[in-house]
């Protein structure tokens, strides 16, 4: 089962940024000096961060093991997860 779930994870990953788009109207009226545009870059940059990082996922293969490069994408992720906030 932690197999399954840590090949999925990076997918999982990518999928909960495209969760921010519904609530884009609430975070811009949250946010009324920042401009419309600002407020969607929150679901576009990381699509496109994540398009430059699709085009080096071949270079990545060939010099790391799939092992290696699942465990520097999600550990980010994990720490923040796990680590209390400081609000």
């Amino acid at each position: 089962m932690f197999k399954v779930i840590t090949v999925l994870a990076p997918s999982f990953i990518l999928t909960y940024y495209l969760s921010i788009a519904a609530a884009l109207d609430s975070i811009a009226a949250a946010f009324p000096e920042e401009s419309a545009s600002s407020v969607q870059l929150l679901t576009s940059l990381p699509s496109l961060i994540a398009m430059f990082v699709i085009f080096l996922s071949g270079f990545l293969s060939t010099r790391f093991t799939k092992k290696q490069i699942i465990l520097v994408n999600d550990t980010p992720h994990l720490w923040r997860a796990h680590t209390p906030s400081s609000s």
